[in-house]
């Protein structure tokens, strides 16, 4: 079987009584419970699998530096408060790390980690990176607004905890025509989007796929994954293409207004450009 790793992107793990105080802040339909992301890590310990960070995956993307069998990558956006309350003791307890992305606009806001928290989950072994400065819709912005959300992210983020910033994940999975050169330019060394898959040496770093779970991702889902079920895999792959092609054809602005209107959320930032 070709070496490839999946990267999972969680938004929030909430118990019942953390439901409501989400509501209007997030779908949630990706905020996944207590129990079932305990069921995720069980399942990816008793596979095997072994917990590497971004700057594994993409070495080995680049340069071919090895990675072991059945490596995966857990990712949070956002940066919710559940992360640290819920998520990050589950991830002790079955012995794996995580990458929790975060938007510096709104850390400190309700329901969301304060910089305390992300200092703390920095100490216990948890990578703190950059979702952008105000969760923007990247193809709404003008070239300068683009290296604004990134340059002043990784700068606060770094002032703040007092650890370098490498990686950035893309809100909505959204980019534009100069995300990639201003990205390298600002200091990243790869980038996370959205788009359903696995990566192979072939990736590219500073759009990694990713596999966002969801409150219907289950345990056996998760297996499927890892050892790439081709049945199970390939069916989920062809339900997010045909997913793509929506906002490809009415566009990102009108998509997410109707997505946010749909689902009851705030609608993101987004830019001067057309």
């Amino acid at each position: 079987m070709r070496h490839e790793v999946p990267i999972f992107m969680y938004h929030e793990v909430a118990g019942p009584e953390g439901m409501q105080a989400l509501a209007g802040r997030i779908q949630l339909g990706y905020v996944v419970t207590t129990e079932q992301f305990e069921s995720h890590l069980r399942t990816l310990r008793d596979l095997g699998a072994k917990s590497v960070n971004l700057e594994q995956v993409t070495q080995w993307v680049r340069n071919g530096t090895p990675i072991p069998e059945r490596s995966v990558v857990i990712t949070f956006d956002d940066g919710f408060e559940g992360n640290y309350t819920t998520a990050l003791p589950l991830l002790e307890k079955y012995g794996f790390t995580a990458t929790f992305f975060v938007a510096t606009n709104r850390i400190g806001d309700e329901v969301m980690m304060s910089w305390e928290q992300l200092r703390e989950m920095g100490a216990r072994g948890m990578s703190i990176e950059s979702h952008t400065a105000s969760h923007p819709l990247l193809s709404t912005l003008t070239r300068d607004e683009t290296r604004s959300e990134l340059a002043v992210s990784r700068q606060v983020l770094e002032q703040q905890l007092g650890k370098q910033v490498r990686f950035i994940s893309l809100p909505n999975g959204d980019s534009n025509g100069w995300y990639h050169d201003l990205a390298r330019e600002t200091g990243y060394a790869g980038g996370c989007g959205s788009q359903f898959g696995c990566n192979d040496r072939g990736a590219d770093p500073y759009c990694l796929r990713r596999i966002a779970m969801k409150r219907s991702t289950t345990a056996q889902d998760i297996s499927n994954y890892v050892l790439r079920n081709s049945i199970n895999y390939n069916w989920a792959m062809g339900k997010a293409r045909i997913k793509r092609m929506v906002p490809a054809l009415i566009g990102k602005r009108r998509y997410d207004r109707l997505y946010n209107a749909l689902f009851g959320v705030a609608e993101q930032r987004k830019g001067r450009a057309e």
